[in-house]
């Protein structure tokens, strides 16, 4: 055994044996923050990812909402047609086809057009009404079996 002034060097020392415990320890505690860490984050992946999903599920569930009130907005703010003001528009009314030149019966068009002028409902709708209740007044006699009468089978 040699002889130093080193208390590390020598053989059987609790210096050293000491020194190794406390590296062993250090050592020990550096593992287990390293392995804490690693669950940890491990954790908070695995946490995260339904949190995100329910995130984006939300928010898309908000723009188709917010898309659906934008939809319904625009739609009544829609300039409303009138007799007066859409007599020339779209489908109010319209000129006569040739299926309803040879269907309905010519007595009752100027009827309809009075109609649509004075009460604004379409001539056409008129017409077509006519025809499924009544069949332009042909059934007799003009009374349904629930009390309604006329040409246009409306209820007393």
């Amino acid at each position: 055994m040699s002889q130093t002034n080193h208390p590390y060097e020598q053989e059987g020392s609790s210096a050293l044996k000491q020194a190794a415990g406390t590296a062993a320890k250090k050592a020990g505690k550096y593992a287990a923050k390293k392995a804490l860490k690693k669950a940890a984050a491990t954790k908070a992946g695995a946490v995260g990812l339904p949190y995100i999903l329910a995130a984006i599920a939300v928010l898309l569930v908000v723009v188709v909402l917010a898309v659906g009130i934008l939809v319904v907005v625009v739609s009544s703010v829609k300039e409303e047609e009138t007799a007066e003001s859409g007599a020339g528009l779209g489908f109010w009314g319209g000129d006569i086809s040739a299926i309803g030149e040879n269907e309905i019966p010519a007595v009752f068009i100027p009827v309809y057009k009075e109609a649509q002028e004075k009460y604004g409902v379409p001539w056409n709708l008129l017409a077509a009404h006519h025809r499924v209740e009544t069949r332009f007044s042909t059934i007799s006699p003009m009374i349904s079996p629930v009390g309604a009468t006329g040409h246009l089978q409306v209820r007393p």
